[in-house]
């Protein structure tokens, strides 16, 4: 490296390192520390969150004292078996490794080079091409009363016996990857800091988020979903009950498929697995070898709080960030090799991201381009068979969430759109959260990091540092050249995406993937410009963005392992294994869950149970109805059914056996129909303010 070189990177690293530096103390001084240090007030959660992380920065030293790939691969599966267990690790390596084997079958020997630079690369997209095709098979079983423990656990083994071939790659790339020593850790120095954190934030990933509870959403719909087809063995689609039950559910049907499998645990290891796929893409720069500076970057995203709880709460963000960046990445590769085959591949993730959220619809535009751009490729190649096979793969599962809501509904993107399509399930008008729009600034971003709480369901500093380094980081754009060119793709479909989901919505949770695009583009730049990382200066920087994190992880809202439940509970293989803990002297069961369980346990019967408060229906086996919003059949005729005679008849027509109330009651629910409840009905428990009532004949 020439001098002036050395110099123009050392002033980059520097510049860094400084500008991380600053925003740390504004973190600390400004509105996130302000309402992020009181969370932070329980000595017994400090001090379970202090042995967690000397536990987790242990491991990673001996890691990095080893110098073998294989040691870290070692120490990340065993950490996910301790907080997983052994079954749900099984179950979810079994998923992921029938994903890659499905998709380097479907992507062909003649394609396989042209996929991205690197065997790691080409393993990470493989993998999100196997994933959309597994997608599509769980949609369809879906339908028939079949899926059981039985079944979820064949398909995967039945999938990887149709890829013989996608196995052998799969079986090579791994090998390799463990045995192969990288000659550049043993030249320099360069991978060692960015090595550190990433492991560092990897296992604290693991043990904030691998755990039997969940929040938010999950209680609502994610999980609810998973609780049905395990009771019922399919999903109805049924939106008189439940609005959200004809969206688009690819996610949600393969948390089922774990859950089924191996539980809660299952579900999120293999989500901790989904993470670590997207985090590929971003330290390859977008496929190609793996490099230092891009490495960094992941780590930075590795332990950021939001995606903390993206986990451990079990949204579904992560697939869909998976899904756009691999389809943003072998756009890419279309371009630069001119290959119908691969632009096709990106169809197929982008049909993914469409069955996971409508705005993978932006990606089919884009797709569409890039095939007419490779259309002489597209008419003359020799694999016909396999692009049409392609082909149909991605129309069924981009097509499929949505046939199945015009069907039902008259609206395939129902409730959304409702204004249009004006179906009879829902009001008349568009389905919008009003919380996060309107709010489109110049200082967007720095809201966002400084203020996030306005564009989410947390506290400030969820988004630790990530945006603003970003934005320093642009700076390494200045090596955008015609030789390197189309690695700027990610990044222009990330600002496709974050214009076009930004301006309809500010939530933080929707932007998600087109940050992360953002960085695999600037992963790659960075490296241009530092080519040797000087460690002192990298070691700054990651240990200011990793301080925001941590520090931005509690949230009044959400729960994490490092604080909340007791190290001694991550050991025990009872029943308190992965409990919460209160005051970290006696175990604190959410009331849902436990009056759930006790439901399980003394009914014999299937029960039908009307949710009076939260719509936590994920905990109760049996059908639950809803009496919130997510209810239209309830809430468009709540007025009718505050009177006594209208209430009784309504819980004799829909067959409901029990009844829950609890403080989220809404205020002419408490007072009109509670005291007639508690006459009655028999109230047979209780528990932290959540009743269970039985209703009698």
């Amino acid at each position: 490296m020439s001098r002036s070189n050395k110099f123009r990177s050392l002033f980059i690293e520097a510049a860094l390192a400084s500008s991380a530096v600053l925003l740390l103390v504004l973190f600390l001084v400004g509105r996130p520390a302000a309402s992020l240090l009181p969370l932070w007030g329980n000595p017994y959660e400090v001090s379970n969150a202090a042995i967690c992380f000397a536990i987790a920065l242990i491991v990673t030293l001996l890691v990095l004292w080893g110098g073998r790939r294989w040691h870290a691969v070692t120490a990340v599966i065993l950490a996910l078996m301790l907080m997983a267990g052994l079954a749900a690790t099984t179950c979810a390596l079994l998923a992921s490794l029938a994903a890659v084997a499905l998709g380097y079958q479907v992507t062909g020997s003649r394609a396989l080079p042209k996929l991205a630079r690197s065997n790691l690369g080409r393993f990470v997209l493989a993998f999100w091409v196997g994933k959309a095709v597994y997608l599509l098979v769980l949609a369809v079983l879906s339908f028939f009363p079949v899926n059981s423990r039985f079944l979820h656990g064949v398909v995967p083994v039945l999938l990887i016996m149709a890829s013989p071939g996608g196995l052998r790659e799969a079986w090579r790339v791994v090998g390799s990857f463990l045995h192969d020593v990288p000659k550049r850790s043993r030249r320099s120095r360069d991978w060692v800091v960015p090595s550190f954190f990433f492991m560092l934030s990897l296992l604290l990933l693991i043990l904030a988020t691998v755990h039997p509870g969940f929040d938010g959403d999950a209680m609502t719909m994610h999980m609810r979903v998973a609780r049905e087809m395990l009771n019922k063995g399919f999903w109805a689609y049924d939106v008189t009950e439940y609005v959200f039950a004809v969206m688009p559910l690819a996610p949600q049907l393969n948390f089922s498929a774990m859950f089924v499998v191996g539980g809660i645990e299952a579900v999120k290891a293999e989500l901790v697995l989904e993470f670590l796929m997207v985090l590929a893409l971003v330290a390859t720069g977008g496929g190609f070898r793996a490099r230092p500076a891009g490495l960094a970057l992941a780590a930075v995203f590795c332990f950021m709080p939001l995606f903390v709880r993206e986990i451990a709460g079990l949204f579904v963000e992560v697939p869909l960030c998976g899904f756009i960046l691999a389809s943003a990445v072998l756009l890419a590769s279309g371009l630069r090799h001119k290959s119908a085959e691969i632009s096709m591949l990106a169809g197929v993730c982008a049909a993914g991201a469409i069955s996971t959220k409508p705005f993978g619809l932006l990606l089919p535009p884009v797709v569409l381009f890039v095939l007419v751009i490779n259309r002489r490729e597209l008419l003359s190649s020799s694999e016909k068979p396999r692009l049409l096979l392609q082909l149909l793969l991605a129309i069924a599962l981009a097509v499929f969430f949505y046939a199945v809501a015009w069907i039902k509904t008259g609206n395939p993107f129902f409730p959304f759109f409702n204004g249009v399509f004006k179906s009879q399930y829902w009001d008349p008008i568009n389905f919008l959260d009003r919380r996060w729009i309107g709010d489109v600034n110049w200082d967007l971003a720095w809201r966002m990091t400084f203020e996030s709480s306005r564009y989410e369901e947390s506290s400030d500093g969820s988004m630790g540092l990530v945006l603003m380094f970003l934005i320093v980081c642009a700076g390494s754009l200045r090596a955008l050249s015609r030789s390197n060119f189309f690695a700027v793709v990610p990044l222009c479909v990330g600002v496709l995406y974050l214009v076009g989901v930004g301006m309809q919505v500010q939530y933080l949770r929707y932007l998600l993937p087109g940050f992360l695009l953002i960085s695999v583009s600037l992963a790659f730049y960075l490296q241009i410009y530092v080519r040797r990382l000087n460690g002192f200066l990298w070691f700054v920087t990651l240990s200011a963005l990793l301080a925001a994190n941590v520090i931005g992880l509690p949230s009044s809202r959400f729960r994490n392992g490092l604080m909340h439940i007791p190290v001694k509970n991550m050991f025990v293989p009872g029943k308190f294994r992965g409990v919460l803990s209160a005051n970290f002297s006696e175990e604190s069961i959410d009331g849902h869950r436990y009056l759930g369980a006790l439901l399980a346990a003394s009914e014999r019967r299937i029960p039908t149970v009307l949710m009076l408060g939260c719509p936590y229906g994920a905990h109760f086996n049996g059908r639950t109805i809803y009496t919130t919003w997510h209810n239209y059949s309830w809430k468009s005729r709540e007025s009718q059914l505050l009177n006594f005679q209208n209430f009784e008849q309504y819980l004799r027509a829909t067959g409901v056996t029990h009844l829950v109330t609890d403080g989220c009651m809404a205020s002419d629910q408490r007072i009109v129909l509670l005291p007639f409840i508690k006459e009655h009905y028999p109230r047979i428990a209780e528990w932290e303010g959540v009743e269970l009532y039985e209703v009698t004949k």
